[in-house]
Parts: C-alpha cells; sequence; structure tokens
C-alpha cells in the first residue's frame, strides 16, 4: 500500500510520491508543473482512502468496545 498512515507524512508529500514514482515507470518526464497539475486527482483518490480507512477504524473501534462490554458482563453473571 503506498499510502503512509504516519502523521509524520503528509498527503502532499505522499502525492508528489506516488506521482514521481508513476511518472519513472511510464517513462515520462518529471517536472514542477506536471506533478503540481496531478495532485488534485491523486489528492481525490488520496482522500477516499482516507475515509474508508477511518470507517473501518470506527467500526473495528466499535465491535471491539462492545466485544469487550459483553465480556465484562457475561463474567459478572
Amino acid at each position: 500500500m503506498p499510502f503512509s498512515s504516519s502523521s509524520s507524512c503528509s498527503p502532499f508529500s505522499t502525492i508528489v510520491v506516488v506521482f514521481t514514482v508513476a511518472s519513472h515507470y511510464t517513462t515520462k518526464l518529471v517536472s514542477f508543473s506536471s506533478t503540481l497539475s496531478a495532485i488534485p486527482h491523486i489528492f481525490k483518490h488520496l482522500f477516499i482512502t482516507f475515509l474508508w480507512v477511518s470507517l473501518l477504524m470506527i467500526l473495528y473501534n466499535y465491535l471491539i468496545f462492545l466485544s469487550l462490554l459483553l465480556l465484562i458482563i457475561a463474567l459478572n453473571t
């Protein structure tokens, strides 16, 4: 997965790295203007990925909390 969830890695630096590597593999020239023009398209994909991961983490945490709560209730009865 090319996107890092690290807080030290900004979305824009991730976009630049992804675009540069993709350009390298397609043998396109990498310039500052071509990188800037790719940011809106790649940012959309990055943001959608962020939303899905956030939703899944919230769901995961809710299920873990519910499981622990049910386990505590079951042990106390």
